[in-house]
């Protein structure tokens, strides 16, 4: 298994943090957006599903090859008070594009406390209101869905999601190894509009989605 991690301090303290997990080993072609999905799924963790019209089945393989999974985490620290978001995704393993995340929002919690019990607690199982709009309430559950193509043009899913929503089917606690931090394996079902972050062109739909991501408890 193999992460990075990149910070990025602006400010009182704002923390970008990013951990890319190498897992399961199968393997995947190198033109990863070029073939037909595979028809069964085999990989551990993986997204499947329709993106755009467009049959998808990215699954995860040795991390070098294919597509990897990953988490991003977006932390500010203002008097003591924690507060951010987490990001899982799956993505191309090498140049990190396409890739598609699901954002889990927006904790905050008190510098010292009890950490691990507060990222534990704060991904539960049931359906998640996706945001609409970019600030989202504190402690409240929220999902903002992601996607980057190969092109590198980026998408949100912020905007108006009249009967879409992610539901969570199940969180696996991942202990902790050797460069990383404890995690969730989290199976996840989803439907949304996707938007481009930039304000121009026209919307896709992600839809028909099942996926299992890995969430590290980088708070």
């Amino acid at each position: 298994m193999k992460h990075s991690y990149h910070k990025i301090f602006i400010g009182l303290l704002l923390i970008t943090t990013v951990s890319g997990c190498r897992l399961e080993p199968e393997v995947a072609p190198d033109s990863t957006n070029t073939t037909d999905p595979p028809v069964t799924i085999t990989a551990e963790y993986y997204i499947k599903g329709s993106l755009n019209s467009k049959a998808i089945a990215w699954q995860v393989t040795d991390g070098f090859t294919g597509w990897n999974t990953g988490t991003l985490g977006a932390t500010s620290l203002d008097q003591g008070n924690v507060t951010g978001s987490l990001t899982g995704y799956i993505g191309d393993a090498k140049i990190f594009k396409p890739q598609i995340g699901f954002e889990f929002r927006t904790y905050q919690f008190i510098f010292g406390n009890d950490k691990p019990t507060y990222f534990n607690n704060f991904i539960k199982t049931g359906t998640w209101q996706l945001a609409t709009v970019q600030n989202t309430a504190l402690n409240k559950q929220f999902i903002v869905v992601t996607y980057t193509d190969a092109a590198d043009k980026a998408y949100t899913s912020i905007g108006d999601q009249t009967g879409n929503s992610v539901t969570v089917i199940s969180v696996t606690k991942i202990p902790a190894q050797i460069g990383t931090h404890e995690g969730l394996k989290i199976k996840l079902t989803a439907k949304c509009t996707l938007y481009p972050v930039a304000g121009t062109g026209t919307s896709i739909t992600l839809k028909d989605v099942e996926a299992t991501i890995w969430l590290e408890d980088l708070l």
